[in-house]
């Protein structure tokens, strides 16, 4: 930028030749902290290059200088030694840059990063996906009343990234520091409390208790882990209890007991009877792989009719919530034949102990009623 600025930005160049005959000199950026102007966030500079340290070339190539990027917290403060988190890295002096990494752990590997400009997950996978140019101007468009063009220190905002796999790095328990660098080379050195990460290993549960409950859900459940494979030994509010059908997932807020070392948490309502699998996540997002089942039970709100004789035969229209259809039958013709009526039944239990508990076929209507006829107690 003229004479003034000649001994600033003067650095020794590494020529370096790429396979052909194209050559491709790499050098060192400068430190400008000395003659910047303390006003302005970044500065640009033209990069030219000379092959004899007298005459320079004009490249009409820029480099922009920056403020360093402070990371001031991290959600969620855990993650599996596996890797995989999905980490949230709020802090200032960040911006689009198209090659933003992260990185858990001075010796942990980088992650691809990117600023968060959506709080849509499909979004960001979308935004990701876009060339640089396009991310920018995506950026300014967002930020156009807060960034000048593309950026502002001292502005609190947002880069999303995933944790690396760490097994081979570091152990169940350690404590590292998430830092970012906007260029995928230098990175910040944070001196917040909050940007810490813990490492675990991943737990696998071995009992729950109770195995069952109603389709309302508000069981109160305690979880436990293998001996093997227990909770990592670190008190997290990000716990969560998941509850897993297919395509179907819920979860719940859990309660880790150190001492105890047991999971707590109620199940969440679910919209029919089920065998479904229980995991906990640590971090709120990444489940154990267990073989713990839990069972949603119908529940029982109402009958058609609430009197009948001893000698049964009485026809009575149950209504509830969760109810399903186990019967197995297939069309022949305009006819429907039934091969197998199914698992469900009406249980009958005499509340004053008197005859032991009798248990009928019941008939599916739909997820709130079935049918069944009353035993006969004649004897």
């Amino acid at each position: 930028e003229g004479a003034a600025w000649t001994a600033a930005i003067w650095t020794d160049a590494q020529a370096v030749w790429s396979i052909g005959d194209d050559p491709v000199l790499g050098c060192r950026s400068p430190s400008i902290v000395d003659v910047r102007n303390m006003s302005v966030p970044v500065h640009t500079v033209t990069v030219e290059i000379s092959l004899n340290g007298q005459q320079y070339a004009n490249t009409n190539a820029t480099f922009m200088h920056y403020e360093p990027p402070q990371v001031h917290s991290v959600t969620p403060h855990t993650g599996p030694l596996r890797g995989a988190t999905f980490s949230e890295l709020v802090g200032t002096n960040f911006w689009e840059t198209g090659e933003i990494t992260c990185r858990h752990g001075r010796l942990g590997k980088s992650s691809p990063a990117m600023y968060n400009l959506t709080g849509s997950d499909a979004a960001r996978m979308e935004v990701a996906s876009m060339p640089i140019v396009d991310r920018w101007a995506l950026y300014e468009r967002t930020h156009a009343d807060l960034f000048t063009p593309l950026y502002q220190s001292d502005h609190t905002s947002v880069i999303v990234c995933t944790s690396s796999r760490a097994t081979e790095i570091y152990g169940p328990g350690e404590e590292v520091q998430v830092e970012v660098a906007l260029n995928g080379q230098q990175y910040s050195s944070s001196v917040d409390l909050d940007n810490y990460f813990t490492f675990y290993k991943r737990p696998t549960l071995d009992a729950v208790d109770p195995v069952q409950g109603p389709v309302t859900g508000g069981t109160e459940l305690i979880l436990s882990a293998s001996a093997s494979d227990r909770f990592p030994n670190a008190d997290t509010e990000e716990t969560k209890c998941v509850f897993i059908q297919g395509d179907l997932v819920k979860m719940t807020d859990a309660v880790y007991d150190v001492l105890g070392s047991i999971v707590t948490c109620q199940t969440p309502d679910w919209p029919e009877a089920a065998h479904v699998k229980v995991e906990v996540a640590m971090n709120g997002q990444q489940p154990s792989i267990s073989n713990v089942d839990f069972a949603f039970v119908p529940v029982v709100t109402g009958l058609s009719v609430h009197y009948g004789p001893f000698t049964g035969d009485t026809e009575i229209l149950v209504e509830g919530i969760g109810f399903i259809d186990t019967s197995v039958s297939r069309r022949v013709g305009a006819d429907v034949q039934v091969l197998d009526e199914g698992q469900g039944r009406c249980v009958f239990v005499d509340q004053m102990g008197w005859i032991l508990e009798t248990t009928v076929m019941a008939t599916y209507v739909n997820e709130s009623f079935v049918t069944c006829v009353s035993p006969s107690y004649a004897e």
